[in-house]
C-alpha cells in the first residue's frame, strides 16, 4: 500500500444502504465493531458517522416528500369532495 489507501475493513465490503433497514445495520455494526475495540479507530467511526448521519436525513428528506405528496392528494381528494 502507498500509505493514502488502507485496506477496507469488514464492516465496508457489505454495505447496503439501499434502504433504512439495511443503513441502519451497517450503522449498528460499525458502532458494535468500535465498543468491542475491533472494527474501526475512533477518526474512521466520526467520519463514518459524519457521512451516515447526512445520508439518514436525506433518507428522512425523502421521506418526508413523499408524505408530503400523500397529504396533498388527500386534500385535494377533500376539495372535491367539499364542492359536490
Amino acid at each position: 500500500m502507498d500509505g493514502h489507501h488502507k485496506e477496507k475493513s469488514a464492516y465496508l465490503q457489505n454495505v447496503n444502504l439501499t434502504d433504512i433497514d439495511g443503513t441502519m445495520d451497517f450503522y449498528r455494526q460499525v458502532i458494535d465493531g468500535f465498543i468491542n475495540g475491533h472494527a474501526v479507530s475512533e477518526s474512521d467511526l466520526r467520519a463514518i458517522v459524519y457521512a451516515l448521519r447526512g445520508y439518514l436525513d436525506y433518507l428522512k428528506h425523502k421521506d418526508d416528500l413523499r408524505i408530503e405528496e400523500r397529504l396533498e392528494a388527500i386534500e385535494e381528494l377533500y376539495e372535491k369532495e367539499r364542492k359536490r
